[in-house]
């Protein structure tokens, strides 16, 4: 098991340099920790670790971000309002605060190990796409992924002669000014929860999930069923 593992990583680690030679993104900062005041009635501060920052310094600053996984990638942007799937948005969110004029192409996560090592075909090369959300502009696309018609790089990237396929992934900047908005709110809210003492229990449910399922404390909990807030799994497309 080990040898295969160090035979991955080393084909992880061709990949990842392969596709930074490819893309227009020529820049790079990483794992860049990134801090922000957020002091109130307390002395606060917010503080994230991003693992890759790609970038290209124009009018404004082409931004990308770049996440490593060696467990689950789902991504799912819409979750953002009850709490969760929030850390890229999250990076989004410093990195606008951190860096003036920047100009998002996408936010990613990449899978770096599998459950079944193997690098004696084609999957590896699909397992290591990048995992997330593009801007809707080809222009901008192409800075990152000259291949984005058909991609070699994004996961889900294709495009056909009536525009891009139904399940690539693309924001457009309404959606992402409307993200750091909610970000900032969610920060605001759990930081004003923490300084009150307002723990209150409202653990979150959907028919595919529940919060409680690895809380280590829920056999202790005082939650009753009115307490759950229920995800509402059919608006995941707003």
């Amino acid at each position: 098991l080990l040898k295969k593992l160090k035979s991955e990583l080393s084909f992880v680690i061709e990949q990842v340099k392969n596709l930074q030679e490819e893309t227009g993104l020529t820049k790079l900062l990483l794992e860049k920790k990134i801090t922000i005041d957020k002091s109130s009635i307390i002395p606060v501060v917010f503080t994230g670790i991003v693992d890759k920052i790609m970038y290209k310094e124009k009018e404004n600053t082409l931004v990308s971000i770049v996440d490593y996984k060696t467990g689950n990638t789902n991504i799912d942007l819409y979750s953002v309002i009850y709490g969760f799937s929030m850390q890229l948005p999250i990076y989004l969110y410093l990195i606008n605060k951190e860096f003036k004029n920047t100009e998002v192409i996408g936010l990613y996560y990449q899978k770096l190990l599998h459950k079944k090592p193997n690098i004696n075909d084609k999957e590896p090369l699909e397992n290591l796409k990048l995992i997330g959300y593009t801007i809707d502009s080809e222009e901008l696309i192409s800075k990152i992924d000259s291949s984005y018609e058909d991609s070699t790089v994004i996961k889900g990237m294709k495009k056909g002669k009536n525009g891009f396929y139904a399940y690539t992934k693309l924001l457009n900047n309404k959606k992402i000014n409307e993200m750091l908005e909610l970000v900032e709110q969610k920060i605001d809210e759990a930081i004003n929860s923490i300084t009150n003492a307002d723990f209150e229990i409202n653990p979150k449910k959907s028919d595919k999930f529940s919060s409680c399922d690895k809380c280590i404390y829920n056999e202790i909990c005082y939650r009753n069923e009115k307490d759950f807030v229920y995800l509402k799994e059919g608006e995941k497309n707003a």
